[in-house]
């Protein structure tokens, strides 16, 4: 199976090689290891906090995103990957995933605030893993745009993402909003 899902990455028109590089972890490296979580966390947030500490920045939708590859691995599960570019001094709404997923900074950086950790910052070149079943902001704490690569496998029908966050519900679309 994780033959049939690099070949697949291989034979998909990259732009360049550090897109073959993440691919190439995600199918090889990651797949084993991916982590599930329980669907039945109804947990709301009312206020922007995690930690007991305020998060930075205006929450907003990203400013562009795309889905870049969907690989599917034949037992109803796939590994999608999606270019997010998010505004300076934003941030997505507290959100839990049910599935882990990684993303890697490409231009500018990201910094994650995760339930019950640390914040942990990116810049180019850098990821960070987001485990299942956490509460998390991710937020652009540079000067510019920041450019990223989500990456998940799910099953087919799962949504990447459910956002927590009283008042935020119409940002739950927003990774099948840009395709």
């Amino acid at each position: 199976m994780k033959a049939s899902l690099l070949n697949e990455a291989k034979d998909f028109h990259v732009e360049n090689n550090f897109m073959l590089k993440i691919i190439t972890f995600v199918v090889v490296l990651t797949f084993p290891f991916i982590t599930y979580s329980q669907s039945t966390d109804k947990r709301a947030v009312s206020i922007n906090e995690l930690n007991g500490s305020p998060i930075p920045g205006a929450m907003a939708r990203s400013i562009d995103q795309k889905r870049l590859i969907t690989i599917p691995d034949g037992t109803g599960n796939h590994t999608i990957i999606e270019q997010t570019t998010r505004a300076s001094n934003t941030r997505t709404p507290i959100h839990i995933h049910d599935f882990s997923g990684i993303t890697c900074v490409i231009e500018g950086e990201m910094t994650l605030y995760l339930e019950n950790a640390h914040p942990k910052r990116a810049i180019a070149g850098e990821c960070y893993h987001m485990p299942a079943g956490l509460m998390m902001v991710g937020f652009n704490s540079g000067s510019n745009n920041a450019v990223m690569h989500d990456i998940f496998t799910t099953p087919i029908d799962a949504p990447i993402w459910r956002v927590v966050e009283e008042g935020s519900d119409s940002l739950q679309d927003q990774f099948q909003k840009h395709h």
